[in-house]
């Protein structure tokens, strides 16, 4: 039987053609779990872009609670939840406040289920967003707002420079992390340079995607941060369902 081969010269001219089959990852995803199965001439491109907030995500707003006098200062500000920082001297009897929302800040009415980045697209797609603000004078007070009730709103990425965000590896001399600490490194310990945990997109990561390593092999060349490294199960580990070890070398 012959092996089906197609080259990217090909697709490239399909694609300048308008031609080509594109489909998301997801899609292709979707139609393989409902029992397709897909030949080389089915498919020419299949997309894998995802997005994922990053600690360095902020947005400022102006958020407004009545009048000028409804309070002196905001010590504490929630948005749908979401602890925000309020600005130096915010509401200085303006009746509004000057806020900072942190990317990654988790609901206190929704732990987990909801943070900054679900309320900064709540903000953006023009729901409306629960205010509550604590004052200096131990005051609650609360409002809603929608975007076009604001008069200043900006969203700011301080890490988008980063060409890739690959992984987490322990390279300090000490203790294999999570054994004696709270680490969002690994899901496992991670033994002093043995582990590796990958940062990766969801079912988008191709370790996720390979969890028997059959196509990631041991002994395969890789690059990290444009380092060359080799695929390496570590000598006490059976092939785990997640994951795989790393060694950097030659």
């Amino acid at each position: 039987m012959r092996t089906q081969t197609k080259t990217i010269s090909e697709i490239n001219e399909k694609l300048l053609r308008g031609e080509a089959v594109v489909m998301t990852a997801m899609e292709f995803k979707r139609e393989v779990r409902s029992g397709y199965k897909f030949r080389v001439s089915d498919v020419d491109v299949v997309t894998t872009a995802t997005r994922g907030l990053m600690s360095g995500t902020s947005a400022m707003v102006v958020v407004p609670f009545g009048g000028r006098g409804t309070f002196r200062q905001a010590d504490k500000i929630w948005l749908n939840g979401v602890p925000c920082l309020p600005g130096m001297g915010a509401g200085g009897g303006s009746g509004t406040v000057d806020t900072v929302i942190y990317g990654t800040a988790e609901s206190i009415d929704c732990e987990g289920r909801y943070g900054g980045g679900h309320l900064m697209r709540d903000i953006v797609e023009g729901k409306e967003i629960h205010a509550e603000v604590l004052t200096d004078e131990g005051k609650t007070i609360t409002a809603s707002f929608t975007l076009d009730d604001l008069t200043f709103a900006r969203m700011y990425s301080f890490r988008n420079a980063f060409q890739n965000y690959y992984a987490f590896a322990n390279i300090k001399n000490h203790v294999s992390y999570r054994e004696n600490m709270r680490s969002i490194f690994s899901c496992r310990s991670l033994p002093v340079m043995r582990g590796l945990s990958c940062a990766g997109s969801g079912e988008l990561n191709p370790l996720e995607n390979d969890p028997y390593a059959r196509v990631i092999r041991a002994g395969m060349k890789i690059l990290v941060n444009k380092a060359p490294g080799v695929v390496k199960l570590a000598e006490d580990e059976e092939p785990l369902p997640r994951g795989r070890y790393v060694r950097n070398g030659p």
